[in-house]
């Protein structure tokens, strides 16, 4: 059975982006390709934004999610090449 470490090892991070409409994508376009991918989120944005406090004075929605697809290692360049328009062999 592979350890935890080990499953976390051989994945790499392929896209990290702000923009929800790139991060989709480039996950359907893995998708179609076939190849195995993974998705993050990470929010930056502070929680009381909509209430209208000063803690949340000058931040951008725009930049408050961040979306990563990681990928295995093994299928990394197979992945920079579907996300160029390519695939492997052309």
């Amino acid at each position: 059975m592979k350890s935890f470490l080990s499953d976390l090892l051989e994945w790499t991070e392929l896209l990290a982006a702000f923009d929800a409409a790139r991060f989709a994508a480039a996950s359907e376009t893995l998708r179609r390709a076939g190849i195995q991918f993974r998705t993050r989120t990470e929010t930056f944005g502070h929680g009381t934004r909509r209430g209208g406090t000063l803690s949340a004075l000058g931040e951008k929605p725009e930049y408050s999610t961040q979306y990563r697809i990681l990928v295995k290692k093994t299928e990394l360049s197979a992945a920079r090449m579907a996300l160029q328009g390519r695939q492997l062999g052309d």
